[in-house]
């Protein structure tokens, strides 16, 4: 990325795009999200696995991104203060895994979800900046 000028690989179905046609970007490089069951797997560029199928053929990814359930056990609890990359729970299975704070984050919990299974896309605990009177 380059002012105005992005030049990028692209790996999927570009039916229907064309040189000199507009595009819109989001202001940050690819990204995807991470989540339990990504770790010690193959995939390919729309984290479709590339393991254990004795055949496998590439098809036009899917429009939208269906949420992962997870059974969450929290590791604080309310009125403790995080820093950024704190442990704060756990994924349960498929494998154990710890959920961290974001790089960005930090503060005093002031809400929890309860224990058990959530998507990946919910809110799991709400931090506030006392210093700042504000919520991360």
């Amino acid at each position: 990325m380059r002012g105005e000028e992005i030049v990028a690989q692209v790996y999927e179905d570009t039916t229907g795009l064309e040189p000199g046609m507009p595009v819109t970007g989001h202001g940050k490089p690819l990204s995807v999200h991470a989540r339990a069951g990504l770790l010690g797997g193959i995939f390919d560029g729309l984290l479709r696995p590339l393991t254990g199928s004795a055949t496998f053929q590439i098809q036009p990814g899917a429009a939208e991104r269906v949420p992962a359930r997870f059974n969450i056990e929290f590791t604080v609890k309310a009125d403790d203060f995080l820093e950024p990359g704190a442990g704060f729970a756990t994924i349960i299975a498929p494998r154990q895994q710890m959920l961290l704070v974001p790089p960005w984050a930090r503060g005093r919990v002031d809400w929890l979800a309860s224990a058990g299974e959530h998507r990946d896309d919910e809110t799991l605990a709400v931090l506030v900046d006392d210093k700042a009177n504000g919520t991360n």
